[in-house]
């Protein structure tokens, strides 16, 4: 005879998650064992272990991944009705086995039962280049110190491999950031029309863009966002991480706001001047799937008679995320400049019979030519003002010019 209890409760289980890259959605992801169990008896040996110095704090979004990069945290979740008796009283925890494959470094994690599911047990571990370089303080690799997650050694392009009794699970490790492509309106653009319709491409070769019917994580689901949108009402600045200024140097960072993690700009990070707020998209519609990602055509209302800040953040399924940088040689200028003209000018004063005489900066009588002076108080930047953006049916526009004064 055959009895069966709960398939639920009686079939053992892995779970590979890791913290949420995108953009003002997850908190700190050393709280990967906030809702484990406080309590741990003196009795567990000491091993490497993976108690985070964060684990009162909220929990961290979690999102379930094949891939992963060095740096980011990853939750392993374990369902067994079989703790190991070996592990602290008996009952707390379970011993899983994790390998770089091609690196051959090892680590054996103690996975902490859950204050959320009786039969659940949690682990986290970071993967990173080079295991001797752990952070001091922040938990080191085969050393149980109760500070942070522990760290394995993995290569890159290689697999992380994780085992708890007879079930193998893997994660690839993905290093390359996403591309952006065939960007429009781009950088300095002047449109009259507050809803601003924006095209691009964003691929990735590797581990891949996640699918636009996981879009968007407003559901309270597992997905995540993998192309958010940001406007700021000032520029934005990308700085290393560990920027320090130098004697008589302002603070870049003083009074502003980060808005990105260290993982864009290869180690760098976004600061704003002005407020940011995050433009979700919305529609699967807004997505063309193309070779290893998508053609995203969306669009972004800002508001009008005034010069917004844009960007896009892409993130892949390994958790590598970048922005559009506009000018990648301008390390100042990390969004994109759109001025949102409505508002119609006004005809100050019309006349025939003179010209503009450059050489000595003077007007001159000619009647070929008409000169119209109009008064507008937008919030127009001048370099993005262009004789191209006049048409007068039947007539040449010869020149264009800004003057500070209004009157």
């Amino acid at each position: 005879s055959i009895s069966i209890n709960n398939v639920d409760d009686s079939i053992s289980s892995i779970r590979v998650r890791q913290a949420n890259p995108v953009l003002g959605t997850h908190g700190d992801p050393n709280t990967a064992l906030a809702d484990r169990k406080p309590s741990r008896r003196a009795a567990v040996p000491e091993a490497p272990t993976d108690l985070p110095a964060t684990a009162g704090s909220a929990v961290t979004k979690f999102v379930s991944t094949g891939n992963a990069r060095w740096g980011s945290v990853l939750r392993i979740e374990v369902l067994s009705q079989s703790p190991d008796p070996a592990c602290g009283n008996g009952n707390q925890c379970v011993y899983i086995d994790l390998e770089g494959d091609d690196s051959d470094d090892t680590l054996k994690l103690m996975a902490f039962r859950s204050d959320n599911r009786d039969n659940q047990f949690i682990a986290a571990v970071m993967p990173v280049q080079n295991a001797a370089d752990a952070t001091p303080g922040e938990g080191g690799v085969y050393k149980h110190t109760d500070g942070g997650v522990p760290r394995l050694e993995v290569e890159e392009e290689d697999s992380l491999r994780i085992k708890f009794g007879n079930l193998r699970d893997s994660v690839v490790i993905d290093n390359e950031a996403p591309e952006f492509t065939n960007f429009l309106p781009e950088h300095e653009a002047s449109l009259d029309d507050d809803e601003v319709d924006y095209t691009f491409s964003v691929t990735d070769a590797i581990s891949g863009i996640p699918d636009p019917e996981d879009l968007p994580d407003t559901d309270g689901d597992d997905n995540y966002m993998s192309v958010v949108g940001l406007v700021s009402n000032g520029q934005c600045a990308n700085i290393p991480s560990d920027y320090a200024p130098s004697r008589g140097e302002t603070d870049l960072r003083r009074g502003k706001s980060m808005v990105a993690n260290t993982n864009l700009f290869e180690g760098e990070t976004i600061w704003c001047a002005g407020n940011v707020q995050t433009r979700v998209i919305q529609d699967d519609r807004d997505f063309d799937e193309v070779d290893n990602g998508f053609e995203v055509e969306t669009t972004v209302v800002l508001p009008e008679n005034r010069i917004s800040y844009v960007t896009f953040i892409a993130c892949d399924a390994a958790g590598n995320c970048v922005a559009f940088d506009p000018d990648e040689n301008d390390r100042s200028e990390a969004f994109a400049e759109i001025t949102v003209d409505t508002q119609k000018p006004t005809i100050a004063m019309a006349r025939t019979g003179v010209t503009w005489d450059a050489s000595d900066n003077t007007y001159d009588d000619d009647r070929n030519y008409i000169q119209v002076l109009f008064n507008d108080i937008s919030d127009l930047n001048p370099d993005t003002i262009e004789q191209d953006d006049f048409v007068v049916d039947g007539h040449t526009v010869v020149r264009v010019y800004w003057y500070d004064d209004p009157d």
